[in-house]
């Protein structure tokens, strides 16, 4: 496994939490006999894999999902699998369970 990879993983999750929560405002669609009604509501976005790939270009979307997972199962994150209908699977990063120092004396 690419250790380098996992490094790059943790210290971008870091950074992405540095800069504080971070909000999205979706569009829910609420069905009704007559007429369906739109409503706005604010979610806490989290990290990607997918945002990852951006951001880490030399690696490929398979590489960062394996990457992420071995963290998630070392208790380093805590994240979601997420599966889309396309078939492609990504991974919902919701934090960093420790620090960095942390991170470098346990890896």
């Amino acid at each position: 496994m690419n250790l380098e990879l996992q490094k790059k993983i943790f210290e971008k999750v870091l950074d992405y939490e540095s800069n504080g929560e971070v909000f999205e405002e979706i569009e829910v669609v609420s069905p009704n006999c007559f007429v369906s009604t739109v409503t706005k509501e604010t979610k806490r976005k989290y990290i990607t894999t997918l945002d990852l790939k951006n951001i880490l270009e030399e690696f490929s979307l398979d590489e960062i999902n394996e990457g992420t997972k071995n963290l998630i199962e070392k208790s380093f994150l805590k994240g979601n699998r997420v599966s889309q209908t396309t078939g492609e699977s990504f991974y919902e990063i919701i934090g960093a369970l420790c620090d960095m120092e942390d991170f470098l004396e346990d890896f």
